[in-house]
């Protein structure tokens, strides 16, 4: 996908219904995007990651990407 408003996708490393080469995959496919992923066990890196949700609110608030990981 090409042509996007910076879009972050997210992703913990241990998810087990899931798997972080999904989020991976995706990532590359989408220009101006970026992976967060949060080394955590769990399905999202939001509920599972006080550091995952401080950066997605701050994308969310600013629409600025943050950095790759936390």
């Amino acid at each position: 996908m090409h042509g996007t408003a910076p879009i972050l996708i997210t992703s913990t490393l241990h998810d087990p219904s899931t798997p972080v080469t999904n989020a991976r995959s995706l990532a590359r496919q989408i220009d101006n995007s970026r992976l967060l992923t949060a080394d955590v066990y769990g399905h999202t890196a939001y509920f599972n990651s006080a550091c995952a949700r401080d950066r997605i609110a701050t994308y969310l608030l600013d629409g600025e990407l943050p950095a790759a990981g936390c």
